[in-house]
Order: structure tokens, then sequence, then C-alpha cells
């Protein structure tokens, strides 16, 4: 029940994107999305593959995702962590993507300090 709680809190703040990263995260479709700079990343357009929703060690509703190509300013392809409220805009493509991923650990992301959802790796 606390889960439920939690995880309706995340889909009433960020009501759009949530959604559309549940169903992404559900159905293992690859998301382009516009990402704002956060002062550790350039802005512009990304392509990723989500796989964990949740809240961070700093208290931030977060998606971490494999980003396969597009605007960064580490390396790529590699994982990153994206903050919710910094994503402007996502399109799900009906491309899906194969949800083992070498670094992906389906029991959960020590960056976090909740998980709401996670991808099924089966």
């Amino acid at each position: 029940m606390k889960l439920y709680k939690i995880y309706k809190q995340l889909i009433l703040e960020n009501n759009a994107t949530a959604n559309n990263i549940s169903n992404a995260i559900h159905s293992k479709r690859v998301l382009v999305i516009d990402y704002e700079n956060d002062g550790n990343n350039q802005s512009g357009r990304r392509t990723i593959e989500p796989y964990c929703l949740g809240k961070t060690k700093k208290s931030l509703n977060a998606l971490r995702a494999y980003q396969t190509s597009g605007v960064t300013s580490t390396s790529q392809p590699d994982w990153k962590i994206f903050l919710l409220n910094n994503i402007k805009s996502i399109e799900i493509l009906d491309t899906e993507f194969e949800p083992n991923r070498q670094g992906f650990n389906p029991n959960g992301d020590n960056s976090f300090q909740n998980i709401y959802l996670i991808v099924n790796n089966e």
C-alpha cells in the first residue's frame, strides 16, 4: 500500500512524464526525450532505453536509463540518470529494447532510495 501511495504521488507530480515512462518501461519501448540542462549535462534530444523509475537519494523523482544516442557531455552509450522535472518532452518509439543490458541490476539501483517501477528482464 505504501508503494502505491508513493507511485500515486509520483504520477500526480509529473503526470504525463511518469505515465509515458511507465508505459515505456512496461512495454520495453525506446524513448526520445528533450532534456533540459541540469548543470551536469548539455540540453538536447536523447534516445534512451528506460529501465527504472524512482526517487534519488536527494529525494528527486528520476529515471535510470541507457542512453544510446543524442546530446551528452559524458560518454555514450552509457547508463544515465534523468531527473523527471528536467524532461521537457517524451516520444515513445515503436522500437522495443532487450532488457538485459550489461550493468543492469534487476534487483534495484543503489542510486535510488525508492524504486517505483523497474523493467521486467524476462
